[in-house]
């Protein structure tokens, strides 16, 4: 018996120690490539699959929640891209899609977004203003110009009136003095 209770022990001793290792090794490998996985997202790629862990403990709610987190950010990111390139292009109507993913700091984001929009909404109704009045100015302007082009018509016409008086008034004196 004690032969066999020794067998057994020692049985469950190798068998334990090598699950030890290859638990071990799994966890090192997801560790290993969950930290190469952060480091991708720390530069920028948000796309790239995140590791899977093979048991159902706090690694795999860590790789679950990173997953998330790259998931909201690449959300962000392409709603406040496309946001912007749409004012880049004119259209100040937009609006965020995911408006609800914009917490914590990211809010100030939307909040800066969209005081832009109001600015560039405001400054672009300002110079419409400033245009109507130039063309209000100018159209004053140009009636200006006509009336004052009529009057030096009107004169001319009365310079040559008068000039034609004159020449008569001269001719009707030479006439009268010769007489």
């Amino acid at each position: 018996c004690i032969v066999a209770v020794l067998v057994i022990m020692l049985l469950a001793r190798v068998q334990s120690t090598r699950k030890a290792n290859e638990f071990a090794g799994d966890l090192e490998t997801v560790l290993s490539e969950t930290s190469e996985r952060l480091q991708k997202l720390s530069v920028g790629d948000l796309d790239s699959p995140f590791p899977e862990s093979k048991y159902e403990d706090e690694f795999a709610d860590m790789l679950h929640d990173s997953q998330n987190m790259a998931a909201t950010l690449n959300n962000i990111i392409s709603d406040a891209s496309r946001i912007l390139g749409e004012m880049g292009n004119g259209n100040f109507a937009i609006k965020s899609e995911c408006r609800d993913q914009y917490t914590g700091k990211f809010q100030n984001l939307l909040v800066a977004m969209r005081d832009l929009r109001d600015q560039m909404v405001e400054t672009l109704e300002m110079v419409d203003t400033a245009a109507q009045q130039v063309y209000a100015g100018s159209d004053n302007l140009s009636q200006s110009a006509q009336a004052l082009a009529e009057g030096a018509t009107d004169q001319a016409g009365a310079v040559e009136e008068l000039t034609s008086t004159i020449a008569n008034i001269t001719e009707e004196a030479e006439k009268s003095a010769q007489n």
